[in-house]
């Protein structure tokens, strides 16, 4: 008998501990680089670094646009304040982190987070990979459940800067 891939990630949901408050508050992270992926559906996959202020609050801070097709590279150094990159992943994808991710999350030493249609992952710098249980993804991801949570978010989730971390001028509207 086969097993499906979603009734199998119910499971690993099911029996994954539970998500941190940390993480729960992350969601609207989630659900906001997914929607600028094409709602998940893009090739191209959208990065953008989790980055921490002395206060505690977290943004966004989006990468520049891919220039390939499922893959993303950034060739600047770590961002200051990064607590984590988040990176989507296209559906047509596995949405598990890739040996590339894992690597990369080793080497820069902070978690790489997987985002797909289908899935949230956390690769850990020592390697280890667990799926991120988020109250928009049951197990796929519920886009009335992630749009209610965008109404009532008070602060834009995606912040643009640029590599300098000065604001992008011709974005800054639209933004903030």
């Amino acid at each position: 008998m086969r097993s499906s891939p979603g009734a199998l990630l119910t499971v690993a949901l099911l029996l994954a501990p539970d998500a941190s408050a940390e993480e729960q508050s992350r969601d609207v992270f989630y659900v906001t680089l997914l929607a600028a992926a094409g709602f998940g559906l893009a090739e191209i996959e959208t990065a953008a670094w989790l980055v921490r202020a002395p206060d505690g609050r977290e943004t966004l801070v989006p990468w520049p646009p891919a220039s390939q097709r499922k893959s993303h590279a950034w060739k600047r150094p770590l961002r200051a304040g990064a607590v984590a990159l988040l990176h989507t992943h296209p559906a047509s994808e596995n949405p598990r982190p890739s040996v590339r991710d894992r690597d990369v999350a080793r080497r820069i030493r902070i978690p790489v987070y997987a985002i797909s249609r289908w899935a949230i992952y956390r690769a850990d710098p020592d390697g280890t990979v667990s799926p991120v249980a988020s109250r928009c993804w049951t197990p796929a991801i519920d886009w009335v459940s992630a749009r209610r949570l965008l109404s009532v978010s008070t602060e834009p989730a995606l912040v643009a800067e640029a590599s300098s971390g000065r604001a992008l001028p011709e974005t800054e509207s639209a933004v903030r």
